[in-house]
C-alpha cells in the first residue's frame, strides 16, 4: 500500500472511495453511519486536500483507505491523562478514516510506503 497526500485532481476519486466504502458497508456491524456528501461532506475533502491534509492509501491503483491527519482536535482532549505529556505541535489527529471493505481486515499488505 502506498500513502500519500491526495492532489487536488484526485478530488473526484476520493469522493467515490468515500461513497463506494459507505455502500460496501451499508446493513453491517462495521457501517460508520456516514451519509454521502453529508458526512464526510464535499466541502471538507476539498477543504482537506486543499490544505495538504487528506492522505489516501492505494493498492495498485485503487484506493484502498483515506484519512485526514492534522492538529485539529475536540476540547474534551484536554481533560485526558495522555501517557505521553506533548505539546499540540508534537502529535497529530486521524479525521475520516475510512478503509474499503475489499481491503479490511487484510494483512498481506508487505510494504507500506508513506509518500510526502
Amino acid at each position: 500500500m502506498v500513502i500519500s497526500k491526495a492532489a487536488r485532481d484526485e478530488y473526484e476519486s476520493v469522493r467515490f472511495f468515500y461513497h463506494s466504502m459507505t455502500d460496501a458497508l451499508e446493513g453491517t456491524k462495521y457501517h460508520p453511519k456516514w451519509q454521502k456528501d453529508i458526512y464526510p461532506a464535499q466541502e471538507d475533502l476539498r477543504d482537506a486536500i486543499d490544505k495538504g491534509e487528506l492522505y489516501i492509501g492505494r493498492v495498485g491503483d485503487r484506493i484502498a483507505a483515506a484519512m485526514v491527519l492534522n492538529q485539529q482536535y475536540n476540547p474534551e482532549y484536554e481533560d485526558i491523562v495522555w501517557t505521553m505529556p506533548l505539546d499540540r505541535s508534537e502529535f497529530m489527529v486521524i479525521h475520516m478514516l475510512g478503509v474499503h471493505s475489499d481491503f479490511a481486515g487484510r494483512v498481506d499488505f508487505e510494504l507500506f510506503e508513506l509518500v510526502l
